[in-house]
């Protein structure tokens, strides 16, 4: 077996001495952790950065705190440790519950004769998680520089064209504190949110997942508000972590409508995006928007290559990307057309879609982002969508996006 670093929840008792007893000839290090409550800030932090492999936890001391405990460590960005039940007790007895609890293992007397077994198998499946990292989904986060300017519409649409054009599991997820327009865009009838998910992290596995988002006709997942958005704000920013890093073992792709880039709630989470897309207009008023939205993201440490910047309702006549780059300090990296299709959706029930000029131009960003090239890229596009790739061609598209 390869080395494995534990972390032990355990007071001075029994289960804590056995465990001592059968660690002594095992190729381990251990950190102790003597009582709770423990310090959760600087003990996650530890383990995190000393890469531990499983958490054990004193169950029979700690069985009403056991929940708390299981969902804290979950927070930790993946591969999160396994969290493993400690017991004198049967455990055919605590099993159950120490799994509904947000177990991963359990392990039981006589640990002299279990314990070895039980850290083979989370050695080895600690070593494929980790392989696995690489191929986590990634997570793009979109602001608003200011009201109107189309941040929800935009990212419902890079999420339909993203699982267009790699028919890869794509995610949409609203986490807009203030407008909480993804439901209404998407049509999506689930009562549930993120919020549900962060409440239950200790039974949160794919199938509990499934129970709580819709389904879109455009083969996305959505994942709407919560009924009262503003709840957002006061939700526990480590559990919505844990939320976004367990999906993106479920998805390719995760598209977040973030809301403004004046509420602040989201910079809790800047952490976990791999990209944050700034959506501003090419007016007056967009631009001195998109000024300070720039001016903000500085503040809060994000460097220019952090950061995209989507200029949207870009209707002809309009001011250059070197103008804008001149007003602003960041060059649009995307645009999107004034579409009156869009616009019309938008003062209808009509739900939204990639149609209209805007489709072939999300098309376009969602092929540069997933690095898609040949049929794929294609694959059963609207009737206009496909006059605007076959006129354009794809080998053309690339080098225009």
């Amino acid at each position: 077996m390869e080395w494995l670093i534990l972390a032990v929840v355990a007071p001075e008792g029994p289960n804590r001495h056995g465990l001592a007893s059968a660690l002594r000839n095992l190729p381990v290090r251990v950190i102790f952790e003597p009582w709770l409550p423990v310090d959760w800030a600087s003990f996650l932090e530890r383990l995190a950065q000393l890469n531990v492999g499983a958490v054990l936890v004193d169950y029979d001391r700690f069985e009403d705190e056991f929940a708390e405990v299981a969902a804290r460590v979950k927070t930790i960005r993946p591969p999160a440790p396994a969290v493993v039940a400690v017991s004198a007790r049967d455990s055919s007895v605590i099993g159950r519950r120490a799994g509904t609890a947000g177990a991963d293992d359990v392990l039981s007397i006589p640990f002299e004769r279990t314990l070895g077994p039980l850290l083979e198998r989370l050695a080895a499946q600690r070593r494929t998680e980790q392989a696995s990292v690489d191929t986590l989904g990634r997570v793009l986060g979109f602001v608003g520089a200011h009201g109107g300017c189309g941040t929800s519409t935009t990212a419902s649409l890079l999420a339909l064209a993203l699982r267009r054009v790699t028919q890869r599991p794509v995610l949409l997820a609203d986490l807009d504190a203030s407008g909480a327009m993804i439901g209404f865009l998407t049509g999506a009838r689930t009562p549930y949110s993120l919020l549900d998910a962060a409440a239950n992290l200790h039974r949160l596995d794919l199938n509990y997942w499934n129970a709580l988002v819709a389904k879109h006709a455009g083969g996305i997942d959505v994942i709407p508000a919560p009924p009262e958005p503003a709840e957002l704000r006061g939700a526990d920013p480590g559990r919505l972590r844990a939320v976004l890093r367990f999906l993106r073992t479920c998805y390719s792709w995760i598209v977040a409508d973030l809301g403004e880039v004046w509420d602040g709630a989201w910079l809790d989470l800047r952490d976990d995006l791999d990209q944050l897309w700034v959506i501003a207009t090419p007016t007056p008023a967009g631009i001195h928007q998109a000024r300070r939205a720039c001016a903000k993201l500085r503040t809060a440490g994000f460097e220019p290559r952090q950061w995209r910047l989507l200029m949207n309702h870009a209707g002809r006549p309009a001011v250059t990307g070197d103008e804008i780059e001149s007003l602003v300090g960041k060059r649009p990296d995307a645009w999107l057309p004034e579409d009156g299709e869009l616009r019309a959706g938008a003062d209808s029930d009509a739900l939204v879609g990639l149609r209209g000029k805007a489709a072939g131009r999300m098309l376009r960003l969602a092929i540069r982002l997933a690095g898609v090239s040949g049929p794929s890229a294609t694959a059963a596009p609207t009737v206009r969508a496909l006059k605007i790739l076959r006129r354009e061609g794809l080998p053309r598209l690339l080098p225009r996006l």
